[in-house]
């Protein structure tokens, strides 16, 4: 949910519980998840010592934050001492705003900043008592905003809720000044999922979302499993390892060669009329992100096949190219691991705030002397049940098996949390979290 941008010159680099169970060994819990933005920002509930938040969920970051009483909001890339404050509604995000609890643990040599793909966040770090789920992590490192140079997009969510793997996780110690570049001088620390499963979790979450209406700006969004599999019609899962992102230089894991992301291999793609694409290209799943970001080649195959055709430019900062809201979306399937799973034609299309609409198939750049990745985003995640598995580093898909007339407008009553809408509308783009890199 993001910037359009996924290249960038190396040079530059450097929810409330629908239910719980327990068994002799593990706690698990299931979180409902809220659909905003036109069904392209999934939130969960997360409480904070006693305070209660909306939270983005995001499998492409590590670090969880929310935003603090008093915070400041700048605009998108503004260094930390820019003194360009805007008003608060700018940044859309909800409210209420976190202030400090006598659960927290000030962490004084160390500081948050992170960087996503339309700005950055900076900060405190503390340890606080979270409960997410019916689960309650105690004293869980967590950050505390008091800049935010980028915008929450859904007027609903006041923070991040990142699990991703540890590695990518962003906070610094003290003496690294914070109009450095945020890529580096990282502090290695226990992040929520590891706390998860500190706090009796099996080492796995699952994830089923639910799509909603193209003219639904709010809904149910579906469901997180924390180390607890979902009661959800699927087909049989598919196991494949977790993928070492060959695209991410070494400079960014530690000099050491090893698992920063929740990334596969895509083996080919079809659509249409029997077009198959057999190049096989690495995916980061990342449910901070609303389309599917594609090789370019392959995008603007598909894109072409929608009737009618879909824009060859993208669609304002979405990153996905405009289509007509009514265009008929060509079939579309991917395979990985030797299994083939489709996309519905519904989750081909998405609206944007203004009204119009956009193919959720959006394509990567050509490659050059940069970094460029591809992703599998919301877009393909309605589609089928998944398990990241950290303890194991694996993922599994499984087909959903949905009704062509499924489309959730409505919230359960434990999902829709104590956040409140911004007192101006939605008006960001689809999204806005590319990984800490871009």
């Amino acid at each position: 949910m993001f910037s359009s941008r996924l290249f960038v010159p190396l040079c530059l680099l450097a929810l409330g519980a629908q239910s719980s169970s327990t068994n002799s060994t593990n706690i698990s819990s299931i979180v409902p998840l809220r659909a905003t933005a036109y069904g392209s920002i999934f939130d969960a509930t997360v409480t904070f010592g006693d305070q209660t938040f909306q939270l983005l969920l995001d499998t492409g970051s590590a670090d969880t934050w929310v935003l603090g009483d008093g915070w400041r909001c700048l605009p998108p890339h503004a260094s930390p001492d820019s003194n360009d404050t805007l008003p608060q509604a700018n940044c859309t995000y909800g409210h209420p705003y976190y202030h400090t609890s006598s659960t927290l643990t000030p962490v004084e040599d160390w500081w948050l900043g992170v960087q996503y793909g339309d700005g950055s966040v900076y900060g405190t770090v503390g340890r606080e008592d979270i409960t997410l789920g019916n689960i309650r992590i105690s004293q869980q490192t967590i950050g505390v905003v008091n800049i935010s140079a980028m915008s929450g997009n859904d007027g609903v969510n006041v923070g991040i809720l990142g699990i991703g793997y540890p590695i990518i996780s962003m906070i610094h110690p003290i003496s690294y000044p914070k109009n450095e570049t945020l890529l580096a001088n990282t502090v290695r620390y226990p992040s929520i999922f590891e706390g998860l499963i500190r706090a009796g979790m099996a080492p796995f979450v699952s994830l089923a979302l639910e799509r909603t209406r193209l003219d639904a700006e709010f809904g149910f969004g579906g469901r997180l499993g924390l180390g607890e599999m979902l009661p959800v019609s699927h087909g049989p899962f598919i196991t494949m390892p977790v993928e070492i992102t060959e695209a991410i230089p070494e400079e960014l894991t530690n000099g050491v060669r090893q698992i920063s992301e929740w990334t596969t291999t895509v083996q080919s793609a079809s659509w249409a009329n029997n077009s198959t694409y057999r190049a096989p290209f690495q995916v980061v799943v990342d449910i901070g992100n609303p389309i599917n970001i594609l090789p370019y080649d392959l995008a603007d195959a598909v894109n072409g096949a929608f009737v009618p055709s879909a824009s060859t430019t993208e669609f304002d900062d979405v990153g996905g190219p405009a289509v007509s809201c009514n265009a008929t979306a060509p079939n579309f399937s991917l395979t990985i691991a030797n299994h083939t799973f489709t996309i519905d034609s519904r989750d081909m299309i998405r609206r944007h705030a203004s009204g119009a609409c956009y193919s959720t198939v959006a394509s990567a750049p050509p490659p050059g002397d940069g970094l460029t990745l591809m992703f599998l985003g919301d877009a393909f995640l309605k589609n089928v049940v998944v398990v990241f598995d950290m303890g194991r580093n694996e993922m599994q898909f499984a087909q959903r098996r949905i009704s062509s007339t499924t489309a959730s407008t409505a919230s359960p009553p434990s999902s829709t949390g104590p956040g409140q809408y911004s007192s101006i509308a939605y008006t960001g783009s689809a999204g806005r979290l590319r990984p800490f890199w871009l």
